[in-house]
């Protein structure tokens, strides 16, 4: 059962991999936007329009970036659970004392969650915030 636990584990691994390079695509499109509305002085409205997009934006990354926890801890939990009928390896034994009681939320990572706030912050502070 283990060797069938770490087969889906590598294939979550991928899907994690694809959108992690969605988050940081998703990231550059925001700032992006941000960066020309800037350099054109647009108006109030479009300003309003990107902070709701860069909120809305740093959201739905924020949900993929806890998903993508979820679904380590829940292979570690099914690693967990195959290791009751039968001894794991000493490498599984690990992934499930690391992972199988971890939190899925932001906060269990708070680096990951600086990150976040960061780039939220470079999306959104410079439409409202003068740099002179």
């Amino acid at each position: 059962m283990e060797n069938e636990v770490w087969a889906l584990w590598s294939s979550m691994r991928t899907g994690i991999a694809i959108s992690s390079i969605f988050v940081i695509v998703a990231i550059w499109v925001g700032a992006r936007f941000t960066s020309v509305m800037v350099d054109k002085n647009v108006s109030t409205l479009p300003r309003i329009i990107q902070t709701v997009f860069g909120l809305t934006l740093m959201a739905w990354v924020t949900n993929i970036v806890i998903l993508n926890r979820a679904v380590v801890i829940g292979a570690a939990k099914a690693m967990e659970t195959a290791g009751e009928s039968a001894q794991l390896s000493d490498g599984a034994q690990n992934y499930v004392d690391t992972w199988a009681s971890a939190d899925p939320g932001l906060m269990a990572n708070p680096i990951g969650a600086l990150f976040l706030l960061s780039a939220l912050l470079i999306i959104i502070l410079p439409l409202w915030v003068k740099a002179d």
